[in-house]
């Protein structure tokens, strides 16, 4: 049997797909506008014996040119105070119902820290944690609220990596929420909880030897990590959240910084604006102006479904 080997041909079945793709990879962030180009100019294409004939019908609408929709946009409830009693009004706000029942859901928590003595660390922990299980807290903003800033923002992590980097630094933090637990007989977190059977395990937490003590701690290498509450002689067992530890205690966990915030500058065409923000790769994205402050917070998914749908309606 005699084969005969059509090698220029071979080596086209197979080059001609590998030059394709590096093509395709290499344009990739233009091939809207080409296939924008074609749909409206180009009637028919064709390529080694294959033929391509275009309909004719309406000019393709750019994703670009699709505004951000509301949807997309994120809510948070304000915190002008950390006192237990406030925190405790936000996590339960009535006791006679499971939060389940309710739709006043958070999508993130906003942690300003102002000049570093506002919030404690283990306030951010407890919160952090319960938030997200109560009211379905998805994200936590860190910004910070100091001389000529307002709300500059620091970082973006998720609720678990929130937990994880906190209960890393301060290990005793969880050894207190697991007593909490224990002592209210409750060993699962789900949205079938009562309110007042959460605030019940966040005061056991706050108030657990663990956390607090009303004789002043002996001086050691940890001494520093208990702070009074003001005049009163009570130590907590933690510290206020400054920028250093912010950086130094959870900036490891933060979504990537050019990938979830964006510069909103006046003047932006809706086109630039929408395309640049949907190239950010976070899940969410935080809108920030010149100086860097916080202005809102975008669910990348609910965007590229938004966009999604208007550009299949047309």
């Amino acid at each position: 049997m005699k084969i005969t080997l059509d090698i220029a041909g071979a080596l086209a079945a197979i080059m001609w797909p590998i030059v394709i793709f590096i093509i395709l990879l290499v344009f990739r962030k233009n091939l809207l506008d080409l296939i924008k180009g074609i749909a409206g100019k180009v009637k028919k294409l064709e390529f080694s014996g294959v033929s391509l004939e275009f309909a004719e019908g309406k000019t393709i609408t750019p994703w670009s040119a699709i505004g951000i929709p509301q949807s997309a946009e994120m809510i948070s409830g304000d915190i002008y105070s950390t006192s237990l009693t406030t925190l405790f009004d936000i996590v339960t706000p009535q006791i006679t119902e499971p939060i389940a029942d309710k739709q006043d859901a958070w999508d993130y928590l906003l942690v300003d820290i102002r000049e570093g003595q506002f919030w404690f660390i283990s306030r951010v922990f407890i919160f952090t944690i319960f938030l997200q299980m109560l009211r379905g807290v998805k994200c936590v903003v860190f910004v910070e609220t100091k001389g000529d800033y307002r709300r500059r923002l620091l970082g973006m992590a998720s609720p678990d990596l929130v937990r994880k980097a906190l209960a890393d630094a301060y290990p005793w933090f969880e050894g207190a929420l697991r007593n909490a637990f224990v002592e209210k007989k409750t060993y699962l977190l789900d949205l079938s909880l009562l309110p007042i059977t959460a605030g019940e395990i966040i005061r056991s937490f706050i108030i657990d030897p663990l956390m607090r003590t009303k004789v002043a701690p002996k001086p050691n290498k940890n001494s520093t990590e208990w702070t009074r509450l003001g005049t009163q002689s009570i130590w907590e067992h933690t510290g206020w959240l400054t920028d250093e530890k912010v950086s130094k205690d959870i900036g490891q966990y933060f979504y990537e910084w050019d990938s979830s915030r964006y510069d909103d500058l006046p003047g932006t065409s809706p086109e630039k604006r929408s395309a640049e923000i949907l190239q950010r790769k976070a899940p969410f994205i935080a809108l920030v102006n010149s100086k860097g402050e916080f202005k809102s917070l975008l669910e990348r998914r609910k965007l590229l479904e938004q966009v999604a749908e208007s550009v299949l309606k047309e």
